[in-house]
């Protein structure tokens, strides 16, 4: 259902561009006339200096709703550790940060925090985390949940 599809992708949190390799989506629907439903930009703000396998970086989301800015952890982590040269488990962490606006980061911080999606370059599901958390994780074919005797 086409409807459904573009429901879907309009309720996208900001944060999945976190974790995607792009600077840009454009949601549009040529069919029925809407082209540019949604755009989702990504910029770096600012990159921090940052020790060999890490990266860490402001980075603001924006829409035609607004914008969101995180605080983005990427950390390399071999799956040996003993074993530097071994397979590469990449996890991401998005730390969402208060808005401009905010007068007083203490108010902000007091707000009830919400569980984020946990994603595999794209969003997989809720697993209770207080912050998006990205990562190279095996799957299964559905890609409802991660395998749990997976060796990654």
């Amino acid at each position: 259902n086409r409807e459904l599809l573009f429901q879907d992708m309009r309720a996208l949190d900001r944060e999945v561009m976190l974790f995607l390799p792009l600077d840009e989506i454009a949601l549009e629907d040529r069919a029925s006339g809407s082209v540019g439903a949604r755009t989702m930009r990504k910029r770096v703000l600012q990159a921090v200096p940052s020790a060999e396998g890490t990266r860490v970086e402001i980075i603001r989301v924006e829409d035609q709703r607004g914008q969101s800015d995180f605080l983005f952890v990427r950390q390399d982590v071999p799956f040996e550790p003993k074993d530097p040269e071994s397979r590469k488990v990449v996890v991401s962490v998005g730390v969402p940060l208060p808005p401009a606006h905010v007068e007083s980061t203490g108010d902000w911080f007091r707000q009830p925090r919400v569980a984020h999606l946990t994603y595999c370059s794209l969003p997989l599901r809720h697993f209770g985390f207080r912050l998006p958390v990205n990562g190279n994780f095996d799957v299964t074919a559905s890609r409802d949940d991660v395998h749990r005797k997976s060796p990654r």
